[in-house]
């Protein structure tokens, strides 16, 4: 019975080995096919184990059949996935190399394409250098044009460099034209190691022969505090314009630090600019106690006879005023100074310039010394222009003593208005009037005579001040309606909140239109109409002549 058990278990081991050797090494594990193989091979072991070892250890459950499947196709999937991978790594790695190698030749097509490109003769390119420099020019002119006369900004800039990276033609044209380099702009965002490299280059193209212009603006806006090498270094920079200053046609000087400014200016003491046209100088409360009582320059003392305008805020006229005697434009902004810089005497001088035209004085110039109860004319025969903010005593004693026959333009800011004499000739060429943020705290009479002494105008700009309680904002239109103001005013352009401060200026429009006198337009506030019209007061705006929206 023993025998006959041991020859059958043997028969089963054979056909598990068998089994494991025609194909089904995928359905059992690696250990299964080692134990088969040995006890196919080693019938004593067989033998000697029949009843204790071979019979339970070959007869496996269907879980456990199920578990040994699952774990070989793991290791299979893995097996294949690792090798999937490294083909498509060697793949990308191919690829790569050959991608850097069109890249190559991409980079060289691009050189053969532009070299071929420059050298034939597209439609632009075939314009004679002397058509392009005139191109050049006029559009650096029309973008001068656009941009604020005092500092400029980078708008020149941008510009030229735009100009001389077309192509290779425009460039070697651009690279010869002086006029295009003769300005240079230095603000408070550009770093002034880079900007004095700048600085070199546009001084080297504009050649020995050119007149210079020079933009500096050293405010630092956002930044408390900058260290001393960047401090020096622009102070170094501005110091290089000085060996240029026979060359000067126009500097500005924007500045917060004395250290750079109290150099650079004692520096200009005794110099001569010839052909400086244009100055200007923001120092920031550079200034001293005292007052001048004359008009005499502090520096450019050898003379600067072509300087026709004048920009300067906050200076100190002891140590920064320039010469005067041939300016044309004159403007003055002293927000901080309030007791003045000049005396009246002084100002009476500034007024005697026989070719000054435009004036501008924004805060108090002159100081509390004056004698506003002189009855001396203030005499100013070429004034066209002139523009007077927030000194009040100033404006009450000028504008009744002034003569200005040529006078075209007058701009008075967060002021009242003045008592003219009642029989005061009006300004006899006056034709724009502005009156911005004005509190018109006055009487009729003062109303009247005012009226009377602008009665010429033809454009007439106003906006109120923050001080309502009075009527006059209401009486002054209702007054000139009565009484056929203004009779040549043509337009009018409104700086108002409410519908009810336009509402005496609507009454006053429709009266002219009935009386014969239309007028051309009006400018409002987009932001007034849309809040008059969310208001159900659209029609306040049926007043018979067209409306300019302003913004």
């Amino acid at each position: 019975m023993h025998s006959v058990l041991c020859k059958v278990h043997l028969i089963d081991l054979s056909k598990a080995a068998n089994i494991v050797n025609s194909g089904k090494r995928g359905s059992a594990t690696i250990g299964a096919v080692d134990y088969s193989s040995r006890t196919a091979c080693s019938p004593p072991l067989c033998k000697r184990s029949v009843t204790r070892t071979i019979f339970p250890r070959t007869r496996m459950t269907d879980d456990q059949t199920s578990i040994l499947e699952t774990k070989d196709n793991i290791q299979s999937s893995l097996h294949k996935l690792t090798i999937k991978r490294l083909i498509l790594e060697t793949q990308r790695d191919k690829l790569l190399l050959e991608a850097d190698a069109l890249a190559g030749k991409i980079a060289g097509v691009r050189v053969e394409h532009g070299t071929l490109y420059n050298a034939t003769v597209p439609p632009i390119s075939s314009l004679p250098n002397e058509t392009l420099c005139i191109i050049f020019l006029e559009a650096v002119d029309i973008v001068q044009s656009s941009v604020d006369e005092i500092f400029p900004g980078k708008q020149r800039d941008r510009i030229i460099l735009a100009i001389s990276h077309v192509c290779k033609k425009w460039r070697d044209t651009a690279l010869r034209l002086p006029n295009l380099w003769t300005t240079f702009t230095f603000d408070d965002k550009d770093d002034w190691r880079t900007a004095r490299d700048r600085f070199d280059t546009y001084l080297h193209r504009a050649g020995t022969l050119q007149l210079l212009e020079f933009n500096f603006d050293f405010t630092y806006p956002g930044v408390p505090k900058v260290d001393s090498a960047t401090e020096a270094g622009r102070a170094a920079m501005l110091n290089a314009t000085i060996p240029y200053v026979e060359r000067w046609r126009k500097i500005s000087v924007v500045v917060m630090s004395e250290s750079i400014f109290s150099e650079w200016i004692k520096q200009l003491v005794s110099l001569a600019a010839p052909n400086l046209e244009c100055f200007c100088l923001y120092p920031y409360d550079f200034f001293d106690e005292d007052l001048l009582d004359d008009i005499q320059p502090a520096i450019f003392k050898g003379g600067a006879p072509k300087l026709s305008s004048v920009y300067v805020d906050d200076i100190n006229p002891l140590t920064s005023l320039p010469p005067l005697n041939s300016i044309t434009t004159l403007h003055f902004d002293c927000p901080h100074a309030f007791r003045g810089w000049f005396t009246w005497t002084a100002f009476l001088k500034i007024a005697a310039i026989p070719s000054l035209t435009h004036l501008s004085i924004l805060g108090y110039m002159i100081s509390s010394n004056r004698n506003p109860d002189t009855s001396d004319l203030v005499v100013m025969s070429n004034l066209e222009e002139l523009e007077i903010n927030r000194d009040q005593a100033f404006i009450d004693s000028l504008l009744p003593k002034l003569v200005a026959p040529s006078l075209n333009t007058l701009t008075l800011q967060n002021t009242n208005l003045i008592l003219f004499p009642p029989d005061a000739e009006p300004f006899p060429n006056l034709r724009n009037l502005s009156l911005n943020n004005f509190t018109f705290d006055s009487d009729r009479q003062s109303l009247q005579c005012f009226a009377h002494k602008t009665s010429l105008v033809e454009q007439l700009s106003i906006s109120y001040g923050d001080r309502f309680n009075t009527p006059a904002p209401f009486l002054f239109p209702s007054m000139a309606r009565e009484e056929q103001l203004w009779p040549k005013l043509r337009r009018v352009a409104f700086q108002l909140r409410e519908w009810r401060h336009f509402e005496p200026y609507r009454d006053l429009i429709r009266s002219r239109n009935a009386a014969g006198l239309p007028m051309d337009g009006i400018s409002l506030p987009s932001s007034a109409l849309e809040a008059w019209k969310a208001e159900g007061q659209s029609e306040m705006l049926d007043i018979g002549c067209k409306i300019i929206t302003t913004f």
